[in-house]
């Protein structure tokens, strides 16, 4: 019975300190939300020193305090008469001359310097009735409180206790529940208030916004498995923490994407300013590798920079929106110069002839809809190893002619549709028009190889849609080749192996593509249908890199192939380049071979007269 008690008393106690530790309150500066009621306390009950306090494990902290010599901001829990509002069932735990009280007699507040006679604590309750802390008066002088004093101190904790409600119910609305740093909302009031002070205040201000994306956050999260990658983003934002100041305010957006918000005075040369706090912001975060799982990694970012100023030349200087739209460029070129690295807007909203990811969003769905007007198809064959001569399919390939930018490359708009849920929307464009553009080519037709997205594959309405293709194409299935990465599987592997299973049955062809690229595609040719395995270029490229890293690749490769083949699969290997890489692929027994040396991505056209042209060739023999 007595060991049932003592752990049910300490789960209550282990409750009772989450609550106080979810408050967001421990360690906080001073705040006059707060602060009224302690010197409302003081001067209504006439007492030289009044506390509000949050007991912790094995201390009282003082969120606010009147009267308590400086410096005094927390007690030992053991010797503070706060801490005995935790036992106690009245309204107000009242000691009228502590000498005398046997629970703080001894306590060196009552019989050192201070010299702690009265105490008068009204219990600080959560909503379910456990004790947070107190709102107290003392003096040092023996006292007996009237009535009084006592329903006046009740009414100013029960104020107490509301401010700290009303401060839960913000930190739990403003905050990122993962990182701890502040949120969406926050970021967005955050910015409106520093325009505000900059347009308002005496004294010009400059307002800067630093955004930061890490930098192969996917592929930590494939390596790590979620629960990992959130352990990066929680270290990631202490990081951001350590490097800024405590005037700065860190958002996290959403995903691998944070924010940094800087008030500065301002000068013609604050940009200079406001790039030293990126670059020390970028230096902590990759300055020392993480270990999680069990692995060491290093962690890399990209930071965009703009701000709103009146002095500094020609730098932004308009909205919150303005702001954004600028960093958001600054961040995209950062990614585009080889990411690791700060870069800074200046004045214009397009930096190097492209807009920002947000922009490119809001044009890619537009050119989604309108189809060809902007988007196209490009082809590069697939040639069999052994006569290169001889085209057994072509792989499609989206092209993307942006009516403002110019050709945009799929490096940069694929991952945009992906992040913004416009891939299967992509996807499905691509699809239609490679099979609609394979049945062009005179018989015997050549297959078509369609790369899908992992969201896509798994969507409930993929396996229709690939039907719908084919029903108003006419393409026969086994002309078609579904590529999906290791990564879909990764995410669902039961679903995608449902879908893979479905395609195969259907008479469509699977193939694993980038195999090589990642770390766990092995496992997938034993469980997963497929028909294909693609070498990632990679692989390829290898083979050519000095005498002892081709020397194993050699050996990789030529195991792989006699593997891919005693389970019955296609080898193709992508992304060669050399006559040399051929010859060794053709000695391994590649069947297919992908690469800028037998044929660099051309429109369909382009293939078609030359499908023209071997066919009047071989009739003419």
């Amino acid at each position: 019975m007595d060991d049932d008690g003592d752990d049910a008393a300490l789960m209550l106690e282990i409750r009772r300190l989450a609550l106080v530790r979810r408050l967001g309150l421990l360690d906080t500066p001073p705040d006059e939300r707060f602060d009224v009621f302690t010197r409302l306390a003081a001067s209504v009950t006439e007492s030289p020193v009044s506390t509000i306090s949050l007991i912790d494990e094995q201390r009282v902290w003082f969120k606010s305090s009147q009267g308590l010599p400086d410096g005094v901001g927390e007690v030992p829990r053991d010797i503070a008469a706060c801490a005995h509002v935790l036992n106690t069932n009245e309204r107000v735990l009242i000691i009228p001359d502590a000498t005398k009280d046997p629970r703080v007699c001894t306590s060196p507040l009552v019989t050192g310097p201070f010299g702690m006679r009265f105490y008068a604590g009204v219990p600080l309750r959560a909503p379910g009735g456990e004790v947070l802390g107190s709102l107290c008066i003392i003096d040092r002088v023996p006292r007996e409180p009237d009535e009084r004093t006592i329903n006046s101190l009740i009414d100013l904790a029960n104020g107490v206790s509301s401010a700290l409600r009303i401060h839960e119910m913000s930190e739990l609305v403003l905050k990122d529940a993962l990182t701890g740093l502040g949120n969406r909302r926050l970021f967005d009031e955050t910015v409106a208030s520093a325009f505000a002070v900059q347009h308002d205040s005496y004294a010009p201000h400059a307002v800067g916004l630093i955004l930061l994306d890490l930098d192969r956050f996917k592929a930590c999260n494939e390596m790590l498995g979620h629960g990992g990658g959130d352990a990066v983003l929680r270290e990631v934002a202490q990081r951001i923490l350590s490097s800024i100041r405590v005037t700065d305010v860190a958002a996290r957006l959403g995903g691998d994407e944070f924010a940094i918000i800087v008030t500065l005075p301002d000068h013609p040369d604050v940009e200079d300013d406001f790039r030293d706090i990126a670059e020390r912001v970028l230096l902590g975060i990759r300055s020392t590798p993480v270990t999680i799982e069990a692995q060491r990694l290093r962690i890399e970012a990209s930071l965009g920079v703009a701000i709103a100023s009146s002095l500094a030349g020609d730098t932004l200087s308009a909205s919150p929106v303005d702001l954004m739209r600028a960093a958001d460029v600054a961040l995209y070129k950062a990614k585009r110069d080889g990411r690791n690295r700060v870069a800074t807007a200046r004045g214009s909203s397009r930096i190097g002839g492209i807009g920002s990811k947000h922009t490119l969003q809001q044009d890619l769905r537009v050119a989604i809809t309108e189809g060809g007007r902007q988007l196209s198809l490009v082809l590069q064959p697939l040639r069999c190893a052994h006569d290169a001569g001889t085209i057994l399919g072509f792989e499609a390939l989206v092209r993307w002619a942006h009516p403002t930018y110019g050709p945009i490359s799929p490096g940069d708009f694929v991952p945009v549709a992906e992040r913004s849920g416009l891939a299967q929307a992509l996807d499905t464009w691509v699809l239609g028009e490679a099979c609609r553009a394979a049945m062009r080519f005179p018989e015997p037709r050549p297959s078509i190889s369609v790369n899908i997205t992992p969201s896509f594959l798994i969507a409930p309405d993929f396996l229709a849609t690939v039907d719908a293709a084919l029903a108003a194409s006419g393409l026969p299935p086994e002309r078609l080749c579904i590529e999906v990465t290791e990564r879909v599987f990764l995410n669902d592997l039961d679903v995608a192996r449902e879908a893979t299973d479905a395609l195969i049955h259907r008479g469509v062809q699977v193939a694993l593509d980038d195999f090589g690229a990642g770390h766990a595609s092995f496992g997938f040719l034993t469980n997963v249908a497929l028909t294909k395995v693609k070498l990632d270029g990679s692989m390829v490229s290898a083979l050519q890199q000095g005498p002892v890293v081709s020397a194993r690749a050699t050996a990789v490769l030529r195991g792989i192939i006699s593997m891919a083949h005693d389970l019955g699969l296609i080898v193709v290997a992508e992304g060669v380049e050399t006559a040399d890489q051929m010859q060794i692929l053709q000695a391994f027994g590649a069947d297919e071979i992908q690469g800028w040396h037998t044929g660099r991505p051309a429109a369909p056209e382009f293939w078609l007269v030359q499908a023209d042209a071997a066919l009047r060739e071989a009739s003419a023999a």
